[in-house]
């Protein structure tokens, strides 16, 4: 018969009263849990308690349930705390998240028309007719910075391009950001702007979001751009040049040496020299006259009355298939032909 030397450990054979101490000396190894029935408190520097209440103590040890009870409010700004900020009744976490975390909000941009261009010189003269081809470009706006919007762009894509001007009003239904189309019609250029637009419309945008995760704003809800325009300038063009008869004719006028745009009231025209031609002519256009031409290599000369106005020709404009109107047409007889070159300084009114 065996003889059992080990005593069983359990509720059955032993009981330890309350009260009474039970000292373990050596190792003593648990296989299993070692529980209280109610948690306990620490009351000395080796006591082993329950683990919550020991995470408890730790948290409040580093700060997160620590509440402030000092002065309050704080009397100047530093970090995300402005003056002002209400102190008490905060954990000290609180306080730190709010000074070295504040909640910060993004940049919202509204959408516009980012650029609007036509393809034909920007000064031309009057009365040619053009078709221009239209590039225009979208942009959605901004959220910046994203942070956790669903979008960074303020609104939706584009639903139609709406143009208008002589020759261009239409609709283009699109959802690309860039649109390139040429005008439905030609557009017979007037004196002064002659000028085209465009707005777009486009869908709703998504909710703002700022650095905490939370609403900022409102999403932009559908709508249109403000107007975006481009323009071709019509000029007249000034005529001029050495002749050997008068000019009575408009393919006389469009056919003299030199031609520009009538920009500015001073222009300053160099004669042909060496040549048999003894006429110098300037066909100005409507209402445009001399009031005063200076030779500037004949010492400033004056030599306004040299310059005799004879009369108007009709000249067709928009390159000689234009309508026509009545050009101002002066002469300097010169007489002989220049041995040297001559700049005259032509002022008009």
């Amino acid at each position: 018969m065996s003889f059992q030397t080990k005593q069983e450990l359990s509720n059955k054979k032993f009981f330890q009263a309350i009260g009474d101490t039970l000292s373990l000396s050596g190792h003593t190894i648990i296989v299993g849990d070692l529980r209280y029935k109610v948690a306990q408190t620490i009351t000395g520097a080796t006591q082993i308690v329950d683990k919550t209440y020991v995470d408890t103590a730790i948290s409040e040890i580093t700060g997160s349930s620590i509440i402030y009870n000092g002065a309050t409010p704080a009397s100047v700004t530093v970090g995300g705390i402005a003056a002002g900020y209400q102190l008490t009744g905060k954990t000290a976490n609180q306080i730190l998240e709010n000074l070295l975390v504040p909640t910060l909000n993004p940049t919202l941009t509204n959408p516009s028309i980012s650029s609007f261009s036509q393809n034909l010189a920007t000064t031309q003269e009057v009365g040619l007719s053009v078709t221009p081809t239209f590039t225009t470009n979208f942009s959605q706006g901004s959220i910046s910075p994203q942070y956790t919007s669903a979008s960074a762009f303020r609104s939706g894509l584009p639903t139609k391009y709406v143009y208008s001007g002589t020759g261009n009003a239409r609709i283009v239904n699109s959802t690309s950001t860039s649109n390139t189309s040429a005008a439905t019609g030609a557009t017979v250029l007037a004196v002064g702007s002659n000028t085209w637009s465009v707005y777009v419309s486009y869908s709703a945008g998504v909710q703002p979001k700022n650095s905490a995760g939370g609403n900022y704003s409102t999403p932009l809800a559908s709508g249109s751009t403000s107007n975006s325009s481009t323009s071709i300038t019509g000029q007249y063009l000034r005529f001029y040049g050495a002749n050997a008869t008068s000019v009575t004719t408009s393919s006389q006028v469009r056919g003299l040496p030199s031609s520009a745009f009538q920009v500015t009231n001073s222009d300053v025209f160099t004669l042909n020299t060496g040549s048999a031609l003894t006429k110098f002519i300037v066909a100005l256009p409507p209402s445009r006259t001399i009031s005063n031409v200076t030779d500037l290599d004949a010492l400033n000369a004056n030599i306004t009355s040299s310059y005799v106005l004879i009369g108007t020709v009709s000249v067709n404009t928009g390159g000689g298939t234009g309508a026509a109107v009545n050009y101002n047409v002066y002469e300097m007889n010169i007489g002989a032909p220049y041995s040297s070159s001559h700049r005259h300084q032509i002022t008009t009114a």
